[in-house]
């Protein structure tokens, strides 16, 4: 393994690996770090990912179709419908064409297209330090328990919501529980749920701060889970039984067996107020590039790791700014990360009580409900303020 890169990209999720294609592609050289043995595992989401023209609505992303198709191929079921359940049992749904998503071979896939584009790909090699100069960066890194160093003009940090490359370089000083949940998942064989229609349900006692959620993979298999923000403390596999066992999702639920599981950390706050430094980009979970009504970030990450890359490139390469990527990503996607943020934080008044939550589910329409989900406000925020007053809104 060469010591010096012109671009080294830190996690091989969706965001590094979009990132590493983009410069490889570009001619710049790249290499991937990746802590965990294999590209993809331990999965840490539930894997559901609306389709690209559903997408189109959300975001206003350049050019992530090429990404899009090659994440196609992992998916393992296709749904229509998404159905929000209240905690009163209230119930809406509304259209949303989406992918159930294979999450490790999606990562695998986006990996080798990576590879084939140029970049190096390097599993079990963690990060232990990083230091920038006046001329990039050096890595300290720990590879199957040899310690190496490498040295690239950028570094890209693409490794999670804990990331080590955005404290290490001064970009994120302090994460704020409020802005972090923890999911936990597993997959059930034997459910009996409908194949065509992902469910989240709303209640306190199973996900305070945030919802559980049913994703089909097929009519008798289906991903189960619960996120809830750090604030409201631990407790998440007691959490994840009382969803499966005592909730309005039971009925569905409870005869299945669980065949796997998995769970991690995800961010639900606001991006840090710079993402770049002269030799370092942070992107997708790192930066907190979510919607975080949902904690969705695949078509997030996917934008940021290719802006950041081609970025990255087109600095090594042709001496351009990297501040660039900070303008580029701000102006595609900061209109939806904030709208999804104001609606989180309203969240967080409706889901102090279940009631006040099952009252405004009943007052907004599934088309409203959809809105609330995308992070589009306006037009939503006074039927809710209406709703927390237990006041009729004027039918529009």
């Amino acid at each position: 393994m060469s010591e010096r890169w012109q671009i080294v990209v830190v996690g091989a999720g969706p965001a590094g690996l979009a990132a590493a294609k983009m410069a490889a592609e570009m001619g710049a050289s790249v290499l991937v770090v990746e802590e965990h043995a294999r590209v993809g595992t331990p999965v840490q989401c539930a894997g559901f990912l609306p389709q690209p023209h559903e997408l189109e609505e959300l975001l206003s992303i350049p050019h992530i179709e090429e990404e899009l198709s090659i994440v196609s191929r992992a998916r393992v079921n296709t749904t229509s419908l998404q159905r929000m359940v209240a905690p009163d049992g209230t119930s809406k749904q509304f259209e949303v064409d989406g992918w159930v998503l294979d999450r490790a071979r999606m990562d695998e896939l986006l990996a080798k297209s990576a590879a084939r584009a140029g970049a190096e790909v390097l599993p079990a090699a963690r990060l232990e330090r990083l230091a920038s100069g006046g001329s990039g960066c050096a890595l300290t890194l720990d590879v199957r328990g040899v310690r190496e160093c490498v040295k690239a003009q950028v570094v890209i940090g693409a490794d999670g919501p804990l990331s080590k490359v955005a404290s290490q370089s001064g970009l994120v000083r302090h994460r704020s529980k409020s802005d972090l949940a923890f999911c936990l998942y597993e997959v059930r064989d034997g459910v009996e749920v409908e194949p065509d229609v992902v469910e989240m349900y709303f209640g306190r006692r199973f996900a305070p701060g945030g919802y559980g959620w049913v994703i089909p993979h097929s009519a008798h298999r289906a991903n189960v889970g619960v996120g809830s923000r750090l604030i409201y403390g631990s407790g998440a596999r007691s959490r994840l039984h009382t969803f499966v066992h005592s909730s309005h999702a039971s009925p569905k639920l409870g005869e299945g067996v669980a065949v796997a599981r998995g769970g991690g950390l995800v961010p639900c706050g606001m991006p840090p107020k710079c993402t770049c430094t002269d030799a370092v980009l942070i992107a997708g979970d790192a930066a907190s590039h979510v919607v975080s009504t949902t904690g969705g970030g695949i078509p997030l990450a996917l934008a940021a790791g290719r802006l950041a890359g081609m970025c990255a490139a087109e600095h090594v390469l042709h001496g351009r700014e990297l501040c660039e990527y900070e303008r580029l990503w701000r102006q595609h996607m900061l209109g939806c990360i904030e709208g999804a943020y104001a609606i989180r934080r309203t969240y967080d008044v409706l889901f102090s009580r279940d009631v006040l939550l099952s009252v405004a589910m009943r007052l907004l329409s599934p088309i409203e409900l959809k809105s609330v989900q995308q992070g589009r406000v306006w037009g939503v925020r006074m039927r809710l303020a209406c709703a927390l007053a237990g006041i009729v809104p004027p039918k529009c």
